[in-house]
């Protein structure tokens, strides 16, 4: 139950990101900021059915919701990049569709929402995950969703801090990675690109670098997100970017207990 009164808050709090194919999460002890438990799987079945996406949920789930867990604090990550980030001087709350038209084909019927990145003065302008919020709803009455790309590019921004340079960063996944681009808490840059082989992957990296006049030769890159450095993603771009390397989360590590590959892995739920 959330909100509820402090002789019963269990200081747990779940982070929950998830799409239409895909489902992770971790829960976290609020007192000591120490993981408890992270899982993630990908579902057996896609399918646009509500009925078949609210089993496959159910079913990933089924470990979590059959144990003594109680929750203070819900909070479900819509994990698409149906998104962009906008400056404060130009949001407009009742135009969120147009905001969107820029790089993403949205429709009449489409659902628009907002996260405020108010430290830095934008918005993150987003299609929700509706169809999935009706069947957590039915799980959980009550909870805070975003979008995941809001806390990627939030907590890349802070680790910006005082940092006078491009630094580039990017958050690898199997069919798509994400690109920030950041100067001392400014966002550069935002784009994700969805990739099938790892020509795609370098073609977009090094066309991007090229449109913002980032030279491979000394631009600062890191990796996050579901990679190693032997993968053919990490070693493709080994040979095109001189400065570029894993990002170090050493430091997560001492923080929230989860391991270096779970903090890469990881790194939006254990920062969300």
């Amino acid at each position: 139950m959330l909100n509820q009164p402090i002789t019963t808050k269990t200081y747990k709090k779940l982070i929950l990101k998830i799409d239409a194919q895909h489902l992770s999460y971790v829960i976290i002890d609020l007192l000591t900021q120490q993981t408890v438990q992270i899982y993630s799987a990908k579902f057996t079945v896609f399918s646009s059915s509500l009925k078949i996406l609210e089993e496959q949920i159910k079913l990933h789930l089924s470990e979590l919701l059959n144990s003594s867990f109680v929750f203070d604090d819900i909070l479900v990550l819509h994990n698409n990049n149906y998104n962009n980030f906008i400056p404060v001087a130009f949001f407009n709350p009742k135009k969120l569709n147009v905001f969107l038209n820029f790089n993403t084909k949205v429709f009449e019927s489409d659902s628009f929402s907002y996260d405020n990145l108010e430290r830095y003065n934008m918005f993150n302008v987003y299609v929700p995950l509706v169809n999935i919020n009706k069947v957590l709803l039915d799980i959980w009455p009550e909870f805070n969703y975003k979008n995941a790309n809001s806390v990627l590019v939030q907590k890349i921004l802070d680790l910006s801090k005082n940092k006078e340079q491009n630094l580039a960063f990017i958050h690898y996944q199997n069919t798509h990675f994400e690109l920030v681009v950041v100067n001392n808490q400014k966002l550069i840059l935002y784009n994700s690109f969805e990739h099938k082989t790892t020509e795609d992957f370098i073609y977009y990296l090094l066309f991007t670098f090229e449109q913002l006049k980032l030279n491979p030769e000394n631009i600062v890159t890191y990796f996050l997100g579901n990679i190693k450095n032997t993968d053919s993603a990490f070693l493709m771009a080994y040979k095109y970017i001189r400065n570029i390397s894993i990002y170090d989360t050493n430091l997560f590590v001492k923080i929230n207990g989860a391991s270096t590959h779970e903090n890469l892995e990881h790194f939006i739920l254990l920062h969300a």
